[in-house]
């Protein structure tokens, strides 16, 4: 019997290795691979591509956490608020959505990203 197991979102960066260092160094991910263009970031269950790509390609995903408060206080240490500076990379405040709470969090390469916690069942 076959069983999907994960997605990975790939994310499109001008600068792969300046992307991957956002991603490491204020986010608390760990360089997976890096070869060639192409990059894993990993953290905890979370696994993200890093591709080589132009400015106008840059995508938008959603990553679910559990925990969405802490994670937003260790993060809002080390990014400006997306909304009060209007400039990339930034982290907006939590808000609530049909599906749970999100934050939004934008990296250097122009990336939205979804951190969301739905609701518990």
């Amino acid at each position: 019997m076959s069983e999907l197991v994960s997605a990975i979102p790939t994310l499109a960066a001008t600068d792969v290795p300046s992307t991957m260092a956002f991603w490491v160094n204020r986010l608390g991910f760990r360089v997976s691979f890096s070869v060639d263009g192409f990059a894993a970031v990993v953290r905890d269950r979370v696994k993200l591509y890093i591709r080589a790509g132009s400015a106008d390609a840059v995508a938008e995903t959603w990553i679910a956490v559990r925990g969405l408060d802490e994670l937003h206080a260790e993060w809002s240490g080390r990014l400006p608020c997306l909304i009060e500076a209007g400039v990339e990379p930034g982290l907006s405040p939590i808000g609530r959505q049909l599906w749970g709470r999100e934050c939004l969090l934008r990296d250097r390469a122009g990336n939205l990203i979804h951190v969301i916690e739905e609701p518990a069942s």
